[in-house]
């Protein structure tokens, strides 16, 4: 955006009590899941946040702001990213939240152009599941100094909203530092595979007795469990917490997309904590968060 204005408004009490309200329930949560009583945790977040804190200024409230005024206090302009869908353009509010915070960083405005890589679907869920960890293993040996080892493979596995996010900024990153490490690429064998399930209408898949060996050292992961050859088990079924916020419900989620099936880290993460969400609530509900912190 080169010119124009931006003006805000909307009613300056509610927002201050929606903020300081929101300020007081997050303190209120933090206190019961350290074992406060409802009562004790009620008084004391209120005592802990001070509405002084919230207060709008009302001078400025609702006065238009020049778009050239944002360039000159951040020193970058005021933009939003768009993405081409289906032959039409859409703002990507993720993609612009991602090119503001890597530009802050940065401090040069980060222009996010190019093309997305072509997807690799696989034909079932479980034969996915195998191509990640092959695609994983490139990845691994890219970065050990293998420059032959096709590390946009796992990549290719990712739905498309993840695929345009990784081409426009990861993958010309890792072109420009290029390999890196001693140069020799490491020995892996794979053997086992995934199961499929269906959870909260998503495809999902976990690791089937899945082994790994490189050079000679071999781990198992099945499920949410993995151990070394021969060794002792370890699992994320043995945190309480996993358990009582329902992930052990869960796996990776898997989608039907252009004509196979692709990862998305997208929908796995918005599952994982609509599900913790969920049960969260009901566990405070019930009177009972000391159980996520019981071993």
């Amino acid at each position: 955006m080169t010119a124009g204005t931006i003006t805000i408004t909307g009613d300056e009490d509610a927002m201050e009590q929606a903020a300081y309200d929101l300020a007081v329930a997050v303190a209120y949560e933090g206190l019961i899941i350290q074992g406060y009583s409802e009562e004790d945790a009620a008084d004391e977040s209120l005592e802990s946040v001070d509405a002084d804190d919230f207060v709008i200024d009302s001078d400025e409230f609702g006065e238009p702001i020049e778009i050239t005024d944002f360039e000159d206090s951040t020193g970058m302009p005021l933009a939003v990213v768009t993405v081409n869908e289906g032959g039409s353009w859409y703002v990507s509010t993720i993609m612009t939240g991602l090119n503001m915070g890597l530009s802050s960083v940065t401090g040069t405005n980060t222009r996010p152009v190019g093309e997305v890589i072509e997807s690799t679907p696989a034909d079932s869920p479980e034969a996915l599941g195998l191509q990640i960890v092959d695609g994983s293993l490139e990845l691994i040996n890219y970065f050990s100094g293998d420059s032959s080892a096709d590390f946009e493979a796992l990549f290719q596995s990712f739905s498309e909203a993840e695929r345009r996010i990784l081409s426009i900024y990861a993958i010309p990153a890792i072109e420009e530092n290029g390999p890196s490490g001693s140069g020799q690429s490491l020995s892996f064998s794979v053997d086992g595979g995934f199961e499929s399930f269906e959870y909260g209408g998503k495809t999902m898949i976990l690791p089937d007795d899945l082994r790994l060996e490189a050079e000679g050292d071999a781990i198992i992961f099945d499920g949410y469990c993995f151990s070394p050859e021969g060794g002792q088990s370890s699992c994320l079924t043995e945190f309480n917490a996993f358990n009582e916020l329902g992930l052990d419900e869960l796996g990776l989620v898997v989608v039907q997309e252009d004509g196979g099936w692709l990862f998305s880290p997208f929908e796995t993460v918005e599952i994982v904590l609509s599900t913790a969400a969920e049960h969260y609530l009901e566990l405070r509900d019930a009177g009972e968060l000391d159980k996520l912190l019981q071993e």
